[in-house]
Order: C-alpha cells, then sequence, then structure tokens
C-alpha cells in the first residue's frame, strides 16, 4: 500500500481547514442574521422596523399588497383632488420631526414670500398619517414599506399637492425670491431643477463617468389641485416599489447605479414626468448626455423662456394636458430661487413659540 506523500497531506490539511473556517463564517452569519432580523411567521420586529422605517403609520396594510386586493380599485377609490374655483385659498405646507418644527417668526419669514392672505399648516408625523389613510390602499401600503423617512415624506407631499394643491417648502430651505399672487394664479405648477453641476448629477467623488442627468429640486414645490405630474409619480413609486429595486427594473434611461440616484430616486422620476409632458419644441434633456456644465433641462433662448423679475427668468408652457407649467431651469435661468440651509435651519430643539396651525389670516 503506497504511502501518502507529505506535500499531499499538507495539501489536504490545509483545505481541510480552510474549509471549516468557511462553515464557521457560514454558521455565524446564519446566527446573526436571525437574532437581528427573523420573526416567526405574522410577527412584526416593532424595535428594528421603527429603526428602518422611523414613521409608519398603524392598521396600513403589508407590501406588496396581495392579489385579493385590487391595485386601482380598493375601497378607497381612485385618489381624489379639489379642482381651484373662487374658494380657492394658497396654503403653505411644512413637515418636519417636533424638535425641527418653525417657530412663529421662522414661518413669518417664509410666508411673506408669499401672496397675501396664504395660509399655513405644519403637519406632525400623525397627521401625515391620517392624510395617508384618505389614500388607495397601495399608497397606504407603500408608505410603511419605504425604509427612508425623506422617502414617505416624498410620498405624502405629491398625494398632499395633487388632491389640494399649494406651497410646500422643506423646513431647512429658504425661498429667496417672493411669488406675488398674479404669479401663482397665472400657473398651475411651479418646479425648480437641480443644478446641472457634477455634484448634483453624480459625477463629483464617484467612479462613474456618465451622468445621471436631471433632478427636481422637490423641497419646493407650488402647484394647484389635481396635478397629473405629482400623482404620476406617486404611481411611478408604487411600481418600482422603493429605490431598493431601482436596479432589478433598470427604471433609468442611464442605468446607472449611484447611491445619489438612489436617495433621489423619485426626484428623477419628477424630472422625467416633467419632461415628458414639456413640448417636444423646447427639447426637454432630462438626460443631459452632454455632461455637466454644458447641458439645460431645456433648450436654451427658447421663445418660452420669460423674465420672472429682475434677476431670474422662468420657462413657461402648456404640457399636453394644458396644464400650464412653469419652472425654473436653473442653468439658464438665473440660478436657485430657493436655496437649503446647510445642516438645517433649526437647532434641534422644539420652539418655545412654534407657529400655530391650521393657521388662516382671516381666522386670527
Amino acid at each position: 500500500m503506497s504511502r501518502v506523500p507529505k506535500k499531499t497531506k499538507l495539501i489536504f490539511k490545509k483545505s481541510y481547514l480552510v474549509l471549516m473556517l468557511l462553515v464557521l463564517i457560514l454558521m455565524n452569519t446564519w446566527y446573526y442574521h436571525n437574532r437581528l432580523y427573523s420573526t416567526t411567521p405574522g410577527e412584526v420586529d416593532v424595535d428594528k422596523k421603527k429603526k428602518l422605517r422611523g414613521i409608519d403609520c398603524e392598521g396600513f396594510p403589508d407590501w406588496p399588497l396581495p392579489p385579493e386586493i385590487a391595485l386601482y380599485d380598493d375601497q378607497v377609490g381612485s385618489p381624489r383632488c379639489n379642482p381651484v374655483d373662487s374658494s380657492y385659498r394658497w396654503i403653505l405646507h411644512q413637515t418636519s420631526s417636533p424638535k425641527r418644527r418653525p417657530s412663529v417668526e421662522e414661518a413669518k419669514e417664509t410666508y411673506s414670500h408669499l401672496p397675501n392672505g396664504t395660509g399655513y399648516i405644519w403637519h406632525s408625523d400623525e397627521a401625515m398619517c391620517d392624510f395617508m389613510r384618505t389614500q388607495p390602499l397601495r399608497f397606504q401600503a407603500l408608505y410603511n414599506h419605504l425604509d427612508n423617512t425623506a422617502h414617505k415624506v416624498d410620498l405624502w407631499r405629491y398625494l398632499l399637492l395633487h388632491e389640494r394643491g399649494g406651497f410646500y417648502l422643506d423646513d431647512d430651505a429658504l425661498y429667496l425670491v417672493d411669488f406675488n399672487s398674479s404669479f401663482v394664479n397665472s400657473v398651475d405648477s411651479v418646479y425648480m431643477t437641480q443644478t446641472n453641476s457634477a455634484k448634483s448629477m453624480g459625477l463629483k467623488n464617484h467612479k462613474t463617468k456618465n451622468p445621471f442627468g436631471f433632478t427636481i429640486f422637490n423641497g419646493f414645490l407650488i402647484s394647484k389641485p389635481c396635478n397629473r405630474v405629482l400623482l404620476g409619480v406617486a404611481e411611478s413609486m408604487v411600481r418600482i416599489g422603493g429605490p431598493n429595486r431601482v436596479k432589478e427594473f433598470q427604471t433609468w434611461e442611464n442605468r446607472i447605479e449611484h447611491p445619489h440616484l438612489a436617495y433621489w430616486y423619485n426626484l428623477k422620476l419628477l424630472a422625467n414626468a416633467i419632461a415628458e409632458r414639456a413640448p417636444k419644441a423646447i427639447n426637454p434633456d432630462p438626460k443631459c448626455e452632454a455632461g455637466p456644465s454644458k447641458c439645460t433641462l431645456f433648450e436654451r433662448d427658447s421663445s418660452y423662456k420669460v423674465p420672472f423679475d429682475e434677476k431670474f427668468d422662468v420657462i413657461v408652457y402648456e404640457d399636453d394636458h394644458n396644464w400650464t407649467t412653469a419652472v425654473f431651469d436653473t442653468s439658464q435661468c438665473g440660478g436657485l430661487v430657493v436655496t437649503q440651509v446647510a445642516g438645517g435651519k433649526h437647532d434641534a430643539v422644539a420652539p418655545a413659540n412654534p407657529h400655530p396651525t391650521p393657521w388662516i389670516p382671516e381666522l386670527v
């Protein structure tokens, strides 16, 4: 009987040790995965859910909705909206954590840039849930499913403005211009692009050489009720199911996996939806294939560009549903009309004098 060479024994021994090490790693991974994430069927890990989901609402259906619940014909019905009539009043909508709720002074400074008589509503987490309960089940399920609190608020604001219209401004944003009644009453919706810088298009400090194109800053929105663009973006969010599935569905024209795009995914959906409905005559270019600093969302120097004030221009057109749309294409219209305050506008301390909500001027 032949003897196994020492060299072969050594190879077997090393292979055995490597195999055992892999088994230990797999067992360890399985153990911690089950400790951290698993629950018995039908049970919810509440602590983990709160940590990941932030502001979930009680009683909402699970995602994805089961087949027996019709996505577009449930008991809540289709999304509703209230068309503008003679009684319509502009309202400034804001939301934040309680510790960042705007004070009287902060809210007054904000709506001083808006038409006289504009009301003010600060929406708490509970108020957001109350509103979402009036929406179709697909939106309720998606709201709780979204991991990122910012994405939940995005979905809520699109549906809120579709139903009620109004101004929306992030609590850490500031108006740089005034929006008077003659302007806001002459249009149906107002948007602002983020810049065409390398950072805004995902090229700064990232390995990709291709930009993901324009996005819309949704921390600033003005809309009358029944905005098809905003409702369409909410429906697209349902179709995608959240940013973690973007790669699977390959929804972006450029098909680029990028952390900025995963966070801004519905800002890109908003830019695409606006461009799709714009007149072809202004050559909408949400992809920005020419690259940062070399393109604009709409064609430069078109007849659709009109003066807004002494410093800014704005692109105004009727979309494919005769909806008068105004877009501050920042790369060609004079820059940003709204800015965000670095680090947030408010200290992480609840204000001593929070602005009352809801607040309607004539009722004070």
